[in-house]
């Protein structure tokens, strides 16, 4: 009689239970035994590649009375061991051996212990229980030690040689070596030997440089007689070089502490490499420049750095190894300090006080002590802003300044010169130009700082082919023969806020010409739709160009600021039906007119000291030829050639009607208008007296014009309001102010 249980909660490895009757009812002395039929098995493998031995049997025979069996085993030597009933007091045990492949080379060994009980839960075992079957499992062939190889290198560097030792538990015996690479690298691993006669060897490891950092594989396939060993391989090649930090940077104010001006970072050098390090900028010091495995200390140069102005810099740091690959590190550097950018109007008259305005960054920061001119003091000053100082300045001879502010920290940097010249004395003349071809003057620009007029003509209208022109003025006459410079789909020019460069307005871009020899420069793309081109331009004193566009058709299209010292355009973020700006002589105000357009369109006003392009509060159509018209500060703006406003867009009165192509400028101070429509007569009128029936009174009765300069004159001013000079399509003139 044989009962199976499942489960023997007091065992790990609980197979059966079985409850076995001896045959003829287990009679006989002693009380109830059991036996099994061996007390050891063993197995054996020639490798650790061969099949899995077969299972081998023992049997377990209840000899009399009534025994409850379990069978428990344990041990790596086994894999599993199962029972079957063959009589009715006998079992027969299977048992499986691991596979050689799981064990490797090596004696393994298990245990089988059959329990005898006498009751169902063995609580108590019979005389003679556990009976315990040993079990040995013999796997010969070849070791290694270590079993994986390990190696590593810098990029195009040799690794260490790693060794390890082969032995074959069948005793000694030659053998023999092979190499199967894996990625599609190969040759890179030496063996050393690669054969023997005899066994134990040690085998020696090696990887050659590879130039590329990534972990490579390889197996090493050895045999002796008919045992089989692989030994896998790693190879881990790394950059020579892996610094701490991938990039530099420092920030630069008026006072800056030890630590904004250090940065320290380790190269990351790879064991045995050793490296030199340089920076590309004066301004940066790296130290040291060589070794192995100290840190890298990169010091800002304090002597540079109070050379450098406001802005982003930008340098590298370069590290040489001794083998392998260099590595750079970029490094920024913002520089913020207190600076001063501008003072417009950058010309002045010698001999006279008057006001200006200084743009900077930072103005500040520090109680402002002094604002100079050169070594000389400005009368009055005050700080406006972060960015803007009003100041005066005295009575200067003729010469160019330097404009600087004073802190309790020193004399800030400054990119601001005035330029201060004598009131000229120019004589009443005309001008011809060299050639006789159709033309329109886009516009007329009086050169103070140089003494020179420059015209900008194109043939024959606005978007074609055209030319600048530069008229000097030496020993007491007018070249005849001007320099010049060939512009294609020409619109527009201007002279910058600091009087450094021209810049010519195309269909699409931006071209900068030295003001004296008109030689062209950098020349910078705008991004347009394909049916819009630049327009017009005007300067203000932070720095901004304002240029408006147009459209082939009708239509509004957008408006630009182009800042000239650092070229590149960004959005106004406002459209205009082909707007066209006026800037007062400070450069502290834009006025844009735009149309035509039912109803008016309303004009635009840009303040340079907020920044800020708002409404102006009136509406009007632009006669499109005529570009507003304001003085030195914006006290008087006239719009349409005969509209006369305040800064705050009141309306004061009106000059009489003007044709849609009348050339009007003012003076200065705001307290003249001048203005040509056509003939040989030029128009003053006094803004200073009361309107009469609305209109200005015009001073006397007009001023003869050496000549007519023709049509759609362009009309501007001298710097100390003592001479206009009108550009039409036929000739210049110059004349002394009424």
């Amino acid at each position: 009689m044989r009962t199976l249980f499942t489960a023997w909660g007091k065992y790990l490895f609980v197979f059966n239970l079985l409850v076995l009757t001896a045959c003829g009812g287990g009679g006989g002395g002693g009380g109830p035994n059991y036996s099994i039929s061996t007390n050891s098995l063993t197995f054996s493998a020639a490798s650790a590649t061969d099949p899995t031995p077969s299972a081998k049997t023992f049997d377990i025979t209840v000899n009399s009375g009534t025994v409850y069996l379990a069978v428990l085993y344990s041990g790596n030597a086994l894999n599993n061991v199962t029972t079957t009933s063959t009589s009715a007091n006998t079992i027969q045990v299977t048992v499986y051996p691991e596979a050689p492949s799981t064990l490797g080379v090596s004696t393994q060994t298990g245990t089988i212990s059959v329990y005898g009980c006498s009751d169902v839960n063995c609580n108590t075992q019979i005389s003679g229980s556990p009976k315990t079957v040993n079990v040995t499992y013999t796997i010969d062939g070849m070791t290694a030690s270590p079993a994986n190889i390990n190696l590593a290198a810098a990029v195009s560097s040799s690794s260490s040689t790693v060794q390890s030792t082969i032995t074959n538990s069948l005793g000694t015996a030659s053998w023999s070596s092979s190499i199967t690479y894996f990625g599609g690298t190969s040759g890179w691993l030496t063996l050393s030997p690669t054969n023997g006669s005899s066994l134990p060897a040690s085998i020696g490891f090696t990887a050659s440089g590879l130039a590329t950092p990534n972990t490579y594989r390889a197996n090493v396939n050895l045999t002796s007689g008919l045992s089989t060993l692989t030994i896998p391989v790693s190879y881990v090649v790394s950059n020579s070089l892996t610094p701490s930090t991938a990039s530099l940077s420092y920030s630069i104010n008026n006072s800056p502490s030890t630590s904004d001006l250090t940065r320290q970072f380790s190269p990351g050098a790879y064991t045995g490499v050793t490296w030199t390090a340089s920076s590309d900028v004066r301004w940066l010091d790296v130290s040291p420049t060589n070794g192995s495995t100290s840190n890298i200390t990169a010091s800002l140069d304090q002597t540079q750095l109070d050379t450098l102005f406001n802005g982003t810099y930008n340098g590298t740091i370069t590290i040489v190894p001794s083998v392998g690959n260099n590595v750079t590190i970029p490094v920024t550097l913002t520089v913020d300090r207190t600076q001063v950018n501008y003072v417009a109007p950058y010309v002045a008259t010698s001999n006279t006080t008057d006001n200006v305005i200084l743009r900077g960054e930072n103005l500040n920061q520090s109680t402002v002590l002094n604002v100079k001119f050169g070594s000389i003091n400005a009368s009055t000053f005050s700080v406006n802003s972060a960015t803007e100082i009003s100041a005066a300045h005295p009575t200067l001879t003729a010469g160019n300044y330097s404009v600087t502010i004073e802190t309790a920290l020193g004399t800030h940097k400054t990119l601001a010169t005035l330029a201060v010249v004598d009131a000229p004395t120019y004589t009443a003349t005309n001008i011809t130009y060299t050639n006789t071809t159709a033309k329109k003057p886009l516009d007329i620009i009086y050169d103070a700082e140089r003494q020179a007029l420059i015209v900008a003509i194109a043939y024959p209208s606005e978007g074609s082919t055209g030319e600048v022109l530069r008229y000097p003025y030496s020993a007491g006459s007018w070249s005849s023969t001007p320099g010049s410079a060939s512009i294609l789909e020409f619109r527009n020019i201007g002279l910058t806020i600091d009087g450094q460069q021209l810049l010519a307005l195309t269909n699409t871009a931006i071209t900068h010409l030295d003001p004296t020899t008109l030689i062209s420069g950098t020349s910078t793309n705008a991004s347009l739709f394909s049916s819009n081109y630049l327009k017009n331009v005007a300067f203000t004193n932070n720095g901004n160009a304002i240029i408006t566009t147009g459209v082939n058709g009708s239509g509004y299209s957008n408006g630009y600021f182009y800042t000239a010292r650092n070229p590149a355009f960004s959005n106004l973020s406002s459209s205009f039906y082909f707007g066209t700006p006026g800037a007062s002589m400070d450069g502290s105000h834009v006025t844009i007119v735009q149309g035509s357009l039912s109803p008016a369109p309303s004009v635009a006003k840009y303040l340079a000291s907020s920044g800020a392009l708002t409404i102006s509060g009136i509406s009007l159509n632009q006669y499109s030829q005529i570009a507003p018209e304001l003085d030195r500060t914006a006290s008087r703006i006239i719009l349409n050639g005969y509209l006369v406003y305040n800064s705050s867009y009141t309306k004061l009165g009106n000059l009489p009607a003007a044709s849609r192509q009348a050339a009007v400028t003012l003076s200065p101070d705001g307290n003249r208008a001048y203005r040509y429509d056509s003939g040989t007569t030029l128009q003053t009128y006094d803004l200073t007296a009361a309107p009469i029936a609305g209109e200005f009174p015009e001073i006397g009765t007009g001023t003869t014009l050496p000549t007519d300069p023709g049509a759609t004159p362009k009309m501007t001013i001298s710097p100390d309001g003592g001479t206009l000079f009108i550009a039409g399509a036929d000739s210049i003139v110059v004349l002394p102010t009424p």
